[in-house]
């Protein structure tokens, strides 16, 4: 091939993986942006490690992102996913603050999303949310996905603790140590654990698959990833790796 032609490809191939691949949805008459570049093809992805945290059990479709530690945040999601189990993947990647987790991700369907959307509340719920549509907040550095049902199983299990124990805390006496059990899993992840496949009330079909939101509290993207006929192929959670990795680098340096 000449050396001009194979410029020109290098050239081509440059340009194509440097264009950013957006979508436009309407929501609520507003037109919202969306940039999956960094996420829309995330199991071939250069430069993160995808570990399999386990499989969810989605018995309703109802599906909900959930913050295990202040519940209000939690969100019911609008669409209905299919029933079944599903694997869920956790990508680790490394910067400053060490070996983090930069998306979290339910995968429905095999194959690269051909459109994305943000994962919306339900709408019954939407007025009564001051977080912007499409988003998910986190209060304890901790977020996961779980079915409606398992949702309703681990609240029990939660108001049930603090009502016999009022003194005591429901996140150090159970869900610290279900993380603790997976220290160091993979390797290079947080020793106290960075994620658990946990099973409210001991139920055998009903899971919470929970991890640490990269590097800290804050409000976090979701994303419905779809194939041509609009049905969900994946749920993505991006914990804006690292952007929030530059504000709390900020925070560490002033204290230490």
């Amino acid at each position: 091939m000449p050396r001009f032609i194979t410029a020109l490809f290098c050239v081509f191939l440059i340009a194509c993986q440097s264009d950013p691949k957006t979508s436009i949805q309407i929501i609520d008459g507003k037109e919202r942006t969306i940039d999956y570049t960094e996420f829309q093809n995330l199991l071939k992805k250069t430069g993160y490690t995808d570990f399999k945290a386990g499989e969810l059990n989605v018995s309703t479709g109802k599906l909900v992102i959930l913050d295990p530690v202040f519940i209000e945040n939690s969100i019911l999601l609008d669409k209905l996913a299919p029933t079944g189990k599903f694997p869920v993947y956790l990508f680790f990647t490394d910067c400053d603050l060490g070996y983090r987790i930069a998306y979290s991700m339910v995968q429905f369907k095999e194959g690269i999303p051909s459109k994305w959307e943000f994962a919306l509340m339900d709408s019954a719920n939407r007025s009564k949310s001051k977080e912007a549509l499409g988003t998910v907040k986190s209060g304890a550095g901790i977020l996961g996905f779980a079915d409606k049902s398992a949702t309703k199983l681990f609240y029990r299990q939660k108001s049930g603790f603090e009502g016999m124990y009022p003194s005591r805390n429901f996140y150090q006496d159970v869900l610290s140590i279900a993380f603790n059990k997976n220290g160091g899993n993979p390797n290079g992840s947080l020793s106290g654990g960075d994620w658990t496949n946990f099973y409210p009330l001991e139920q055998k079909n009903e899971n919470l698959i929970m991890s640490s939101t990269g590097v800290g509290n804050n409000t976090f993207p979701a994303y419905w990833g779809l194939d041509e006929n609009g049905s969900p192929m994946q749920l993505v959670i991006d914990f804006k790796l690292f952007e929030n990795e530059e504000e709390l680098m900020e925070i560490y340096n002033k204290k230490y």
